[in-house]
């Protein structure tokens, strides 16, 4: 693991949550960067022999790491794609100001959970997805080892967290709109 700044242009997104496409969801961020830089670099892996064309994961993560028209970059987002979109803008909008290059923890040597924890680790802890999506997030994870202990372990998540979404998840198509506000609970 190391520390680098790297080139936007050698970067690949991946998966970038829809939330990042829309400039006025990143204003607070542009202007933070624009204040005092990057405080957290993004976290990215060195994919130049694309270690991970294969290695596509837990369905949810299929979509993440899936090959596009970003193929012959080097580098490939794991957490961080919000402050990548952010760079990206502030390069277009602020050019030869120092936004063509980002700040980024590269990791070499890293396992699919690893990817998977720090990728979760991103969302889950904040409010970056939806809760049906951490409930979604959540059941696919418990669903590859049906064991909270063992899911826990191996993905550094606190085991009443995953019983939460997992049994949120669970809860019949009915349930889930009275508790996503979608519907009203009958009274009779």
């Amino acid at each position: 693991m190391k520390l680098e700044s790297i080139p936007l242009d050698q970067i690949d997104p991946g998966y970038l949550h829809p939330k990042c496409r829309n400039v006025r969801d990143l204003e607070d961020l542009l202007q933070n960067i624009k204040a005092v830089g990057l405080v957290n670099p993004i976290v990215v892996i060195n994919d130049e022999d694309k270690v991970l064309k294969g290695r596509l994961f837990n369905g949810f993560c299929n979509r993440i790491y899936g090959y596009g028209e970003y193929e012959d970059r080097k580098y490939r987002i794991i957490v961080g794609s919000r402050r990548y979109e952010a760079y990206l803008y502030l390069n277009e909008q602020y050019p030869k100001r120092g936004f063509d290059k980002i700040n980024c923890i590269i990791h070499n040597n890293i396992t699919t959970e690893q990817m998977t924890s720090m990728y979760l680790s991103s969302r889950i802890f904040t409010n970056v997805v939806s809760e049906k999506e951490k409930n979604a997030m959540m059941n696919n994870l418990y669903n590859e080892f049906n064991d909270l202990d063992l899911t826990s372990r191996i993905y550094g998540i606190p085991k009443n967290m995953i019983r939460k979404y997992v049994k949120s998840a669970r809860l019949s198509e009915k349930m889930k709109s009275v508790v996503e506000g979608d519907d009203k609970v009958d009274q009779s």
